[in-house]
């Protein structure tokens, strides 16, 4: 029977984040009160308090779920936690739903209830979740043919280049740099700024399975992967080098390439499963 369970240093981690973000959150509102700031300042502070106040809940969830632990058997999944033990069958379990922002997988029953909350920070997380995959039923709500990028994803990009476009504009424009500081300060928003819209029209506005073949479409160019050059389709977790976790598929091709698929709405799950699906079918098929 295998088991799994998050690292302590996780929990402590939840758990000074809670205090650090808390005590920013409280020096903030004090700040705030003892000091007459203008209009546009007042609004920057509570955006900063409504962000640290999602970090506190968040920090908190995690916190609640540290002590969490997951044992695999042949009929189930038995779940021991603050709340109580339970066991949860395979049967009972209809679909397994990614949320790749908020970096865990969620078990969800017939109805759509979510049963079980599992984040990518468990140690093993990938064993845990590709035994859930083998486990539940293959043909179970991954059948989906068209997938395309994360709305937070394109929408907070967009807004990002949006905002530099205007500070860079707005400073070139005016006689606003008046050091060196200044003027390095808005070239290096400049660099950004080019960096995130090449990287937006090379992004992912679509992907399509067809019968024989997955279409990668982008702004600017298309890519055909035929299931015939395809040796491998895998989930993985890979690390971005800023520190985050990123579900990512990736397939594996007969040429020795990988094409890495991430931040897909719906979740890395569900393409996967899909993917995966249709590209066994295929060699079913033409056997």
């Amino acid at each position: 029977m295998a088991s799994f369970s998050y690292p302590r240093f996780y929990k402590w981690l939840s758990f000074f984040g809670i205090l650090f973000f808390g005590s920013l959150a409280a020096s903030l509102v004090w700040h705030l009160l003892e000091n007459h700031k203008s209009v546009v300042s007042t609004c920057v502070i509570l955006a900063v308090e409504l962000l640290l106040v999602l970090l506190i809940f968040s920090s908190y969830d995690f916190f609640r779920r540290s002590n969490d632990k997951f044992f695999l058997e042949e009929s189930g999944i038995h779940i021991t936690s603050r709340d109580g033990n339970r066991f949860v069958g395979w049967n009972e379990i209809s679909q397994i739903k990614s949320h790749d922002i908020l970096q865990r997988i969620e078990l969800c029953g017939r109805n759509g209830e979510r049963i079980v909350t599992i984040d990518y920070q468990l140690a093993g997380f990938d064993d845990l979740r590709n035994e859930l995959l083998s486990k539940i039923n293959k043909s179970s709500k991954f059948n989906q043919k068209v997938f395309h990028p994360s709305i937070f994803q394109r929408v907070f990009i967009l807004l990002c280049i949006t905002f530099l476009t205007i500070t860079v504009v707005y400073y070139w424009y005016s006689h606003e740099i008046l050091n060196k500081v200044a003027r390095f300060g808005m070239y290096m928003c400049a660099i950004v700024d080019i960096y995130l819209i090449i990287g937006y029209l090379i992004g992912i506005k679509h992907i399509l399975i067809e019968q024989d073949s997955v279409k990668v479409r982008c702004i600017l160019r298309s890519t055909v992967i035929p299931f015939l050059d395809i040796s491998d389709i895998l989930l993985r977790n890979v690390a971005d080098g800023e520190g985050d976790t990123i579900a990512t598929v990736v397939i594996e091709t007969k040429a020795k390439k990988a094409i890495r698929l991430s931040w897909i709405r719906g979740g890395s799950v569900c393409l996967y499963k899909s993917l995966y699906n249709a590209w066994q079918d295929y060699i079913a098929k033409s056997h």
